[in-house]
């Protein structure tokens, strides 16, 4: 319901190109559909989008990650995008975030959850190449899964002991589908690296969270 309210508030939203699941979704709500049946067959990357603030939200309210039940996750993507890629997928990201909260280093989190993407060994020949080799000549740069996941993850572990900084700036040079694919490596690269100040200083989100502790103090 609230994910309907934003998206026909007038303003809320500054976009000039609504994803096409959007579409998807409103059109079926037009027909009439349940809101819970208005998703589509959707295949494209997009759908990991909301996969790390759904995860953040639910680490607020468990006392452990080991707390959190990664099918929620998969019943709200699933609202949108209705397709066993996108499912696989969020079941994947969510388990090697999971497995980096918990100490575990973000090439170790890709090795262990990755293996239907790419293995280690591929990983590291892709890593030793330039980047626009790997995604856009081997790699589709597009957003379709399964290809747009492993892109990711290809980019993520290459810029692993490099930094946060220079993973999503080499993300966004590469082109594509590189917002998408860049809310993956920068949930996995954030989630592993320290994030320079910079990047978060000035984000609406932020500068709420901290009027939100000034006030409880």
């Amino acid at each position: 319901d609230r994910y309907v309210d934003c998206m026909l508030k007038e303003g809320w939203h500054q976009d000039t190109y609504v994803e096409e699941y959007h579409r998807a979704f409103f059109d079926n709500r037009a027909r009439g559909k349940a809101l819970n049946k208005c998703g589509v067959d959707d295949v494209h990357i997009g759908g990991l989008a909301p996969v790390p603030a759904l995860l953040a939200a639910l680490d607020v309210i468990h006392e452990s990650p080991a707390d959190i039940d990664v099918e929620i996750l998969v019943d709200h993507v699933s609202l949108t995008h209705r397709n066993h890629q996108v499912v696989k997928s969020t079941r994947a990201l969510a388990a090697m975030l999971l497995a980096i909260s918990g100490g575990t280093s973000l090439r170790d989190a890709i090795a262990d959850h990755g293996g239907p993407w790419a293995k280690p060994s591929k990983l590291e020949a892709w890593a030793r190449q330039a980047d626009r080799l790997t995604v856009g000549r081997q790699l589709s740069s597009a957003c379709y899964l399964p290809g747009s996941f492993t892109a990711s993850l290809a980019i993520a572990w290459k810029y692993a002991e490099v930094g946060f900084s220079a993973g999503v700036l080499a993300n966004a040079k590469i082109g594509g589908d590189n917002c998408h694919r860049g809310a993956v490596v920068g949930a996995l690269l954030g989630a592993a690296c320290d994030i320079e100040p910079h990047w978060i200083e000035n984000l609406n989100t932020i500068k709420n969270i901290q009027s939100d502790m000034i006030l409880g103090s």
